[in-house]
Parts: structure tokens; sequence; C-alpha cells
């Protein structure tokens, strides 16, 4: 979902611009009204329309990088949100494992020797880090060369740490590769973030220059009533009031002929 500090800025941009395009003709004859008798023969306020129109684009297109940078920034979140819900999964799933195996260790060969021969004691932490370690911890001394089963306590039972090994080696990989993932997307989401916040820095200092340059334009071009409702939108937190001022005086005034 994009951000609101994002959607409230691109608004007051679409609606400015919608202003601007549409009410073009009136302010360039209104600048025409108000310089014409300072311009140099042959000059009019139609030379001004490039500049005019380039504000816009101007608006319009940081408008754009911001939106974009904005959805970049949420698919990042997104993307390492699902990978630390896998995380968390596997870990739980090991973790869970790695609890029975003790469990079956004390069972089979006794609290002593069962604690010796897996090196796990005390209270697990579901931290998928510390699952981590205890699985690489376990698994070292299962498939360590010197390792010699205690003798089973319960008859007919014949433990394999070959099987335990098949069971906890897959597991502890794919949560060791998720860490790194998890790690890795913390510093692509770092720079996505500071990618966005340079977006947002420039254009809050490029669209606000053009938006209070758009003000007083509308100022000289004998265009008040206008000029206010860009005043009021164009303020740091302007109102939604505001907004939809600024969106319905960008909608063309009714001809004479559809009045009647």
């Amino acid at each position: 979902m994009p951000s609101k500090m994002v959607t409230d800025r691109e608004k007051v941009d679409e609606a400015l611009v919608a202003a601007l395009t549409t009410h073009r003709e009136k302010v360039l004859e209104g600048l025409q009204e108000r310089l014409g008798p300072w311009l140099p023969e042959g000059v009019d306020a139609r030379g001004f329309t490039p500049y005019y129109e380039a504000l816009a684009r101007l608006i319009a297109t940081h408008k754009d990088r911001l939106a974009e940078a904005d959805r970049r920034a949420q698919a990042e979140r997104l993307a390492d949100r699902l990978t630390r819900r896998r995380r968390d999964e596997v870990a739980a799933e090991l973790r869970r494992l790695l609890l029975t195996l003790r469990l079956a260790t004390k069972a089979v060969f006794g609290p002593d020797d069962g604690v010796e021969l897996l090196q796990l004691e005390g209270r697990l932490r579901p931290d998928p880090k510390i699952v981590h370690r205890a699985a690489l911890d376990v698994l070292g001394n299962l498939q360590s060369p010197d390792l010699e089963l205690p003798a089973s306590e319960v008859p007919g039972v014949r433990v394999q740490a070959s099987d335990w090994v098949a069971r906890l080696e897959p597991l502890a990989a794919e949560l060791g590769n998720l860490l790194e993932d998890v790690a890795r997307d913390r510093q692509e989401a770092g720079g996505v973030t500071v990618e966005k916040n340079e977006a947002l820095r420039e254009h809050d200092r490029e669209v606000s220059l053009a938006r209070h340059f758009v003000f007083h334009l509308l100022g000289v071009a004998g265009q008040p009533a206008l000029a206010e409702v860009v005043r009021r939108a164009i303020r740091s937190r302007a109102r939604r009031s505001d907004v939809e001022a600024l969106e319905e005086a960008a909608q063309p005034a009714e001809s004479e002929d559809a009045r009647r």
C-alpha cells in the first residue's frame, strides 16, 4: 500500500497540474494584459507558453519519480516480509525437531548420556540465529567420526545417527540460507529507503519552488481567486478540503451555451 505522505503529495501535484492546464489561456491572457505595455514590440505573453508548460511537466515528473521510489520501497518491504516469514517457519520446525531429539535421546539413552550425546542443554530460545547455531552444533556432534552411541536403555530400540542427520541437515541448511537472505534484504531495504528519502527531498525542494512560482504567477496574471486556492493547497499540511477545492478549480468552466 502506498505511503500516505506520498499519496498526499500526489493529490496536490495532480490537481495543480490539472489547474495549470485548464487555466492556461486565462493565465496567458492575464499576463499579456498586465505586462503587455512593457513587452518589446512584436513580443506577447505567448512567448511564455513553453515555460508555463514546463512547470506542469516539472511537477508531474517529480510526482512520478516519487511514486516510483515509493513503489520500490513497498515492494522491497513485501519481499522482505515473505523471507522473514519463511525464516521463522523453518526455525520453528527445526527447533521442534531438536527438542524432540533431546527428549528421544534422554528416553533411549538416559538423561546423562542423552544430554552428552547432543550437547543440547537448557532452554532453546526460538530466535532463528540461536536455533541455527544449536542445530549446527548438534549436527557436528552426530557427524563426528569419534561418535559412539551409548547403550540403549530401551530394549529393542536401535538408533542410527545418520537418520537424525538426514532430518536435521536440510532444515539447518535452509535456515542458514534464509538468515543470509534476511541480512542481505536488510541492506537492500536500507538502500531503497535512502533512495525514497532522496526522491522525497528532491520532490519537495523542486516542486515547492514550482508551486510557489505558480502561486505568484497567478497573482500577476490577475487570477487572485485561483491563486488563493493554490496557496491553501500547497501548504505543508494541506487539508483534504483544500485539495478538493484545487481539483474543482481544475474543472473547465461551463460555457454560456451549455448553461442555456
